[in-house]
Parts: C-alpha cells; sequence; structure tokens
C-alpha cells in the first residue's frame, strides 16, 4: 500500500494519520499522565505504530479493504503505545 502511493497521496496519508495522532495523543496524555510520554510524544508513538501497522498488513498479510488497512493503523499504534508504556513502567519500577 505505501509503495503504490504518489507523494501527493503519501503526504496526505501522512498529513491525516499526524493529525488524529495529536488528538489521541492529547487524548492519552491525560489518561496516562506520568506513565505516558505527553502529548507530543504519545502522537510520535502513535504515528510510528500506524505505519508499522501499515507497513505490517501490506507485507505480510492480505488486506482486501481499506477498512482492513485502517484497523491495521489504528491497532499497530495502539499496540506500540501500549508496549512502550509497559516497558517504561517496568523500567521506572527497577529504578532505570
Amino acid at each position: 500500500m505505501l509503495n503504490s502511493l504518489d507523494t501527493e497521496m503519501f503526504v496526505a496519508l501522512f498529513m491525516i494519520v499526524a493529525v488524529g495522532s495529536f488528538f489521541i495523543g492529547s487524548m492519552m496524555h491525560g489518561v496516562l499522565e506520568e506513565d505516558g510520554f505527553g502529548t507530543i510524544g504519545n502522537m510520535g508513538v502513535l504515528m510510528a505504530g500506524a505505519f508499522f501497522g501499515f507497513y505490517a498488513i501490506d507485507n505480510f498479510f492480505y488486506a482486501t479493504t481499506s477498512v482492513q488497512v485502517a484497523v491495521a493503523g489504528v491497532s499497530g499504534g495502539f499496540i506500540t503505545l501500549a508496549l512502550m508504556v509497559i516497558s517504561k513502567a517496568l523500567l521506572n519500577k527497577f529504578g532505570y
């Protein structure tokens, strides 16, 4: 999917993911407080996870609809954020 996009569509996809990640990152900052990474940090983690989800569904699975690709992007973002928060909590627990 990402390889077949032209420049304008990739920039549009990037901007849509960035805006969505900003709003969700802001909400997650309110929920996670000290356990999170701040609004911009949460946004970066969500964006990286979303593009990882796009890459994973494109290369490892056969997505037939755009809904499946969108679900993969959202799932990738939240899974990445959850793993990073768990890692941060474990590191804080052990004094790092």
